[in-house]
């Protein structure tokens, strides 16, 4: 199992994800890097549909994955699934406009 991840972790350079792969552990079958599950590649899109459910938007979503899963690129895969739901793109609140001045 932890083959799968520290192929990824190691990257072509090493560098910051080498000191990732030398923290993760195994507890019970499961990896963990601290507290957090350490998902498997072949998990991710299962984990992230679980996250997603209900259209929470991107800030909850984190929030929440960060408190209990990881994995590389955790970020920017939650954000590329907020980004191609149409449910979420409709849901977003509109940044506020910026306000006119008169000269």
């Amino acid at each position: 199992m932890l083959r799968s991840l520290s192929s990824k972790a190691r990257g072509s350079q090493g560098g910051p994800n080498q000191a990732i792969l030398e923290e993760l552990s195994v507890e019970e079958g499961c990896i963990l890097w601290g507290v957090r599950v350490a998902v498997l590649p072949q998990l991710q899109t299962q984990v992230i549909e679980e996250i997603h459910e209900g259209y929470p938007g991107i800030v909850c979503m984190k929030s929440f994955a960060c408190s209990y899963v990881w994995w590389l690129a955790m970020d920017s895969d939650l954000e590329n699934k907020v980004r191609s739901c149409l449910m979420c793109q409709q849901n977003r609140k509109t940044p506020p406009g910026t306000p006119m001045q008169v000269a």
